[in-house]
Parts: structure tokens; sequence; C-alpha cells
């Protein structure tokens, strides 16, 4: 009954936006009709999961398997080995790649995986030349605080200590991005110089805020502050935080990071919170550099070919990689 109730609610909202259309009005000016079928959309579904419950949506989410793009152009694998399981996304060209990338997907501790991200992390592979390796970690309920944050440590330690030549970064959006900060910061001193950068896309870093832009751009973003506040008890419960595995970051125990790239959408709930990341991070001497995508909202980056903010994100990955943008 609830994916009935949810397949005639999605329906009517994609004829509530055609109709506008045609009348002339845009929720934003300067989307096209698909961007705004996908903000409305996916606004629909997340807080629709504040009345059926997270449960619902993480089944929803596991029957969403879009298929793996770019077939001709580079090889999917699915590992799994002692106790890992990681999509290996590997570009086909002459020679031995050196280039990896370690990501992290979002989903609020709760929902997603490699599967649901693997158009962006395919074209993430092929813009950066590089391997990507993204991690099934483990998710709340069934697997709660401070799972993810182990397993995503210790991954990453098995992964440069397997690949002793290959040059890496870390990547991640949302909480996926929290896990990099998380992940960093336990690595081994010899593994931690071997990390050439990080890249965030709209961290979840103040997971508790009620205040700033989570209600100022509620109306903005696809969720509100009670989904993200349900992501995180189902994660963490009434479990106390433990020093080594934080789950919100600020001044107080953040560390320097490689050089690091940090995007984000202005019509985020998350905007604030990032704003202050970066200003942290610059505190510890840590070269940022900060993109914002204008009236974007959270999960843009994941509708590459469909949004072109999210192929212009990839492209600005690359770029940066490179070192060829600039500080801000």
């Amino acid at each position: 009954m609830k994916v009935f109730r949810y397949t005639i609610g999605i329906l009517v909202k994609i004829i509530e936006v055609l109709c506008k259309r045609l009348l002339g009005k845009k929720h934003v000016s300067n989307w096209n009709l698909q961007t705004e079928l996908i903000w409305a959309t996916t606004r629909y579904t997340l807080l629709t999961s504040n009345k059926f419950g997270l449960t619902w949506l993480k089944s929803l989410s596991k029957n969403y398997k879009p298929k793996a793009k770019f077939g001709n152009q580079l090889v999917v694998k699915k590992i799994q080995n002692e106790g890992r399981s990681y999509l290996k996304i590997t570009p086909k060209t002459e020679g031995k790649i050196e280039n990896s990338i370690i990501y992290f997907h979002g989903g609020g501790y709760v929902t997603g995986s490699p599967i649901v991200i693997i158009e962006f992390i395919s074209k993430l592979a092929l813009s950066t030349n590089s391997e990507v390796l993204a991690p099934f970690y483990p998710t709340a309920p069934e697997e709660p605080y401070p799972k993810a944050h182990v397993f995503s440590t210790k991954f990453v330690e098995s992964i440069l200590n397997e690949h002793k030549d290959n040059k890496f970064h870390l990547g991640g959006d949302s909480a996926g991005g929290a896990l990099v900060l998380s992940v960093f910061r336990n690595m081994t001193p010899a593994n931690k110089s071997r990390i050439k950068g990080c890249f965030l896309i709209s961290p979840w870093v103040e997971p508790t805020s009620k205040t700033g832009t989570i209600q100022t751009n509620k109306e903005k973003d696809v969720a509100d502050g009670d989904y993200l506040i349900e992501c995180y008890n189902t994660y963490v419960g009434k479990k106390e935080i433990q020093h080594e595995y934080p789950v919100g970051f600020n001044s107080t125990n953040l560390v320097k990071l490689p050089k690091t790239l940090i995007a984000i959408g202005t019509h985020e709930m998350l905007l604030d919170q990032v704003l202050r990341l970066n200003e942290n991070l610059k505190a510890l001497n840590t070269e940022t550099t900060l993109i914002k995508y204008d009236e974007m909202f959270h999960t843009f980056w994941n509708h590459s070919s469909k949004i072109q903010e999210a192929d212009k994100l990839i492209e600005d990955i690359a770029i940066w990689k490179k070192g060829k943008l600039h500080t801000m």
C-alpha cells in the first residue's frame, strides 16, 4: 500500500510541475524541466520517508539499480574479500592506472550504495583517469554507530597497504564526506602522507544542527531538518560519540588535511555548516578550494547528463586534481 501511495504521489508531483510549466511558472527561473522534475520527485521521496520511515526509504533505495554506463571505456567489478565489499571502476587504457580515488557515498549513514551512484563515479573515473574504489560500508539501522566509521578507516588503511605504488585521493558526498574527515584523522602518519588530496561534496558535518540554512533553505532543498535528525538518530541512537570516531566536526576536532576541494549548492540546507568547515580547515593551514553551485540542491551531483552543474562538478574535480583550480 505504501508503494502504491508513493507512486501516485510521484505522478501527482510530475503533473504539478508540468502544469505549472505550461502556465509559465518555474520553481527556479534558471532551472530546465529535467532539473525541476528531479528536485520535485527527490524532495517528495525524502519527505515521504518522514511519514513512512527510513526503513521504507532504504528498501526503495535498494530497488534502484541503475546500470553501469560507458562499458566500452570502463571495467566495473564488484570485489568481495577479507570482509570487504567494494566497486572497482577502472578506465580502459594502455599501461597501469596509478591514480586511485577512494570514494564514500552519502545517504545519512542509512541509505545509498556505490550502485546508486554508479553513473557519477564512472564519469569521475573517466574524467580524472583514475581507478575509483567505492566501498559498501555498513549502514543503519542494521549496523549502527560506529560501524560505518570503523569499517571505513580499516578499508582505507588496507587498500593503501596493498597498493604501495598508487597515488590516492579521498572523496565523498554528504555523510560520505564526513566519513572522509573521520578516516583521515585516524590513519597512520605514513598513510596520511600518501593521500594527495581530498574532495568533499556537501559534507554533513553538523548533523544535529537545527538553525541557519537548515531553516532558511528547507523549502529550497530536497529534505528538511526532521529528515536529517531521523537519519542521525537511526545511526547514532543514544550511544555516546567516541572521540576517535566523531560524527560532527568543528574547530575542536578537525585535523589538517592535504589540499582539499569543497563543493556545495547554494540551495542546500548544509550550506552554512560547509562554509564553516572551509574556514575551520583554512585555520589549520589546509589548502582549500571552495566552489558554490548556484541554486543547486543536495544530491544534484548524482544526475550528470541531466543537470549541467553535475557535469561541471565532475569537470571541476578533474581540473582541481591536476592543480589548475584557484584556491579560494
